[in-house]
């Protein structure tokens, strides 16, 4: 698969959780069905403006734990994961994008038109609800 010259690397296992911290305020719904009473919505899968690279921590790339990679950016945000074989399922490319601050940073390349979006919400683990690390 290639997006622009972009290539899938495949040295990233399908089995591989993409870790993404998101915002409570943006990306969680109320859903008294659900187990703890929200789910994570599309919005948490949603291209940044005028890209095609959704951010991601590859979890067997970051010398970080789960903790660590929440609080990087806010106690407030929650942490979710997709394995890279969801992900390839819909044609989505999955690059390591290393930086000083995480050597594990990563990308999620394609569109993501709303149906993408809903089936990545609906397949993501929750792995620490949102505001569950505020003091």
């Amino acid at each position: 698969m290639t997006h622009n010259l972009e290539v899938d690397d495949v040295t990233i296992c399908h089995d591989t959780n993409l870790l993404r911290r998101i915002a409570p305020q943006v990306h969680y719904k109320e859903d008294q069905s659900s187990q703890n009473g929200f789910r994570v919505t599309s919005a948490a899968f949603k291209n940044p403006s005028g890209s095609k690279k959704l951010s991601v921590v590859i979890e067997k790339r970051t010398p970080h734990s789960h903790k660590e990679i929440v609080l990087m950016k806010s106690p407030r945000h929650g942490l979710i994961a997709i394995t890279a074989a969801i992900v390839r399922a819909h044609r989505q490319i999955v690059k390591p994008s290393p930086n000083k601050e995480e050597p594990g940073h990563g990308d999620v390349i394609g569109d993501k038109p709303k149906e993408i979006r809903t089936a990545f919400a609906s397949s993501c683990n929750i792995l620490i609800e949102p505001n569950s690390l505020v003091p």
